[in-house]
């Protein structure tokens, strides 16, 4: 778990003894693996997403469920995780029972789910876990050129690449879209796991489509996610004879990931 840069973590607790003890905790474990983190607290989810807004950015984030009665923190985490892409967001909850079903059906980079009162070994492996997948998603980049030059962009950005005679369109979150000559063949293969062809004009990143649409046969994913969008929706479709192989693949993703 050594790193040798400082570890940014974000604790989103109203409970401020809760926000106390696990600052300590966090604390001490690195500090004995050699390692140091800059930490920071909030009290509402609010003030977390703005300051992500604003361009800071966190390494993991401890985010409590439970606000007022209501799993509040599961739809922050949700939008957290298309703000700060690369943040890895660990559930803190004294109810986990509760709250099982919108786990499973809200999108976020969860890495694990820590209940009260905290047990620092359980924390010790989250923390671990979540360091390593931080550490992987900063090596997680696409490297490519054109008439421009060259670009590096992460795959956490990219939302679908599209076919065009000879040359691939690069769908990004952040509205941009690049172009570069090449095949879908010649490049699928080094994508990560997450991306599949579902179409032989379309390579999609799992991690951003909202739904399947199944009468029509495509994804589709929701103006809220990409931030300098003007249609309503984004459309990848999905071919006839992929149609079965996508959907199933894609339900066990969201299985496995949730």
């Amino acid at each position: 778990m050594r790193s040798d840069r400082r570890i940014k973590i974000a604790i989103c607790d109203d409970e401020a003894n809760v926000s106390l003890e696990l600052s300590k905790k966090l604390n001490d474990i690195l500090k004995a693996d050699g390692g140091f983190a800059e930490i920071e607290s909030f009290t509402a989810p609010e003030a977390l997403i703005k300051r992500g807004g604003e361009g800071s950015s966190f390494d993991v984030i401890f985010m409590d469920i439970d606000w007022e009665g209501r799993g509040k923190g599961i739809e922050a985490a949700e939008r957290l995780s298309h703000i700060l892409p690369n943040a890895s967001i660990i559930y803190i909850t004294g109810y986990s029972e509760r709250y099982v079903e919108q786990v499973f059906l809200r999108r976020s980079r969860l890495r694990g789910l820590l209940k009260k009162p905290i047990n620092e070994d359980v924390l010790k492996s989250l923390l671990k876990k979540a360091l390593e997948d931080e550490k992987s998603a900063r090596r997680g980049k696409f490297s490519f050129s054109n008439r421009g030059g060259v670009y590096t962009i992460d795959y956490n950005d990219i939302i679908f690449l599209e076919s065009k005679g000879h040359s691939l369109v690069i769908h990004t979150g952040s509205g941009v879209c690049h172009e570069m000559n090449g095949k879908l063949d010649d490049i699928e293969t080094g994508f990560p796991d997450n991306f599949i062809r579902c179409h032989k004009s379309y390579l999609v990143n799992m991690d951003w489509p909202d739904r399947i649409d199944k009468k029509q046969h495509k994804f589709v994913i929701d103006s809220g996610k990409r931030p300098n969008a003007e249609d309503k929706e984004c459309i990848v479709p999905i071919s006839k004879f992929r149609y079965k192989g996508t959907r199933d693949k894609y339900l066990k993703y969201l299985t496995l990931k949730g």
